[in-house]
């Protein structure tokens, strides 16, 4: 996989843990991220998994990881840290 996809299945990984946390009506904006590609990424599978390193009121830190399925299981192939900003529902 090319690193373009991969970053963006690890910022909706992230992007999606974040939004757990927040008040419902709110919208999220990924502020920064930064990305390690840590070995190949295999066809046919990527997944992310990500989840919130820490919550605030308007910034959120989040990490995800992405594995692919290399015929003998998953494997990490990408790290990705980001911050999220929450934006309120119009009132």
């Amino acid at each position: 996989f090319h690193g373009g996809p991969i970053g963006a299945i690890a910022d909706t990984g992230a992007g999606y843990a974040a939004y757990t946390l927040m008040p419902a009506g709110s919208e999220i904006l990924t502020v920064e991220f930064k990305l390690n590609l840590v070995r190949p990424a295999l066809p046919p599978l990527l997944r992310a998994e990500g989840r919130v390193l820490r919550a605030g009121n308007t910034l959120t830190v989040c990490r995800a990881d992405v594995f692919h399925n290399d015929g003998g299981g998953l494997q990490a192939c990408a790290l990705l840290q980001s911050t999220l900003m929450r934006i309120a529902p119009p009132a």
